[in-house]
């Protein structure tokens, strides 16, 4: 998955494409539909959560596309930058962060979780045993005596472990990850695991087929990430306030008065009118997206 997604200069987040957007592209995103839109919502929500207005905030943005911005001012991490964040008031956003670093399939074998591999000879998948410390880090939030047998599990210890190095950096403010984020329980719904891939606008959940048809690199490859170890790990480094809820739930209970004032004051035909629907649609991305947030004052 490293090598597909990140090798120079083949890996799909290396190469120069585009990937995110409607016409020629491979997914879309909150934040491809209307940024302008996104900031302010992230501005009402940064405000309520620090007391400071986006003219005082120090802004940090991670990930972000080559060429991309959602706030004038802001710091932009991007691929194979050293991420270094030092305020005393943050706002740190990061879009679909998780769900593109590299993951692994564990599957339930008697109770033990076993690690999903590829032979590259043949391309075809094998098991072997986890190490014991993470078969210690899974089965604590994820017992594997729990789950059927053959159940599947995508999850990355390179993802929260970077979180939770950001979390431990000397800044206090609020930060605000979006991403396709599920219960514990919500998995429970996905024998066979979260892991799909993308090309032009196409979904598919045999990663390896994919691989075989399209060629390394020339498609994403994401996962769900399990909410609960974030937001352990938030707590445990310092934040006075930690929660993962759906997108319509967030801009509802954090972006009032832009929200508010957007729905009042704004015509039927108005950009950021229908934007704003289709972000809160508990049919669409309102609930397909989930906004993780850990406050630290």
């Amino acid at each position: 998955m490293r090598e597909c997604l990140y090798s120079v200069p083949y890996g799909y987040y290396v190469k120069d494409a585009k990937r995110v957007g409607r016409e020629g592209a491979d997914f879309f995103t909150s934040q491809s539909l209307n940024p302008g839109l996104l900031a302010r919502l992230l501005g009402c929500a940064a405000k309520k959560f620090t007391g400071f207005g986006v003219d005082g905030l120090d802004i940090f943005e991670i990930a972000d596309e080559p060429g991309e911005r959602l706030f004038e001012k802001s710091r932009i991490f991007r691929l194979g930058d050293d991420i270094n964040i030092e305020s005393g008031r943050a706002l740190i956003f990061a879009n679909e962060l998780p769900d593109a670093l590299p993951f692994d399939r564990f599957v339930n074998r008697s109770g033990a979780w076993k690690k999903r591999m590829i032979d590259p000879c043949g391309l075809s998948e094998t098991e072997a045993d986890l190490p014991a410390g993470e078969s210690a880090a899974l089965g604590e939030f994820f017992p594997a005596q729990s789950y059927p047998e053959g159940f599947c599990l995508d999850y990355s210890f390179e993802s929260v472990g970077l979180f939770e190095r950001i979390m431990r950096m000397p800044w206090r403010g609020v930060l605000i990850f979006a991403d396709y984020f599920r219960t514990a329980a919500e998995l429970a719904d996905f024998p066979r695991g979260t892991a799909r891939g993308y090309f032009k606008h196409s979904q598919f959940a045999d990663l390896l087929e994919g691989y075989r048809r399209l060629g390394a690199g020339n498609f994403d490859m994401t996962f769900s990430p399990p909410e609960e170890p974030f937001i352990e790990a938030a707590g445990r480094t310092g934040a006075c306030e930690a929660r993962c809820v759906s997108q319509e739930k967030f801009f509802v209970e954090n972006c009032f008065e832009a929200v508010d004032d957007i729905i009042r004051n704004e015509g039927p035909l108005s950009t950021d009118k229908r934007s704003l629907a289709e972000l809160m649609s508990p049919s669409g991305m309102g609930s397909a997206f989930k906004i993780l947030y850990a406050v630290k004052k």
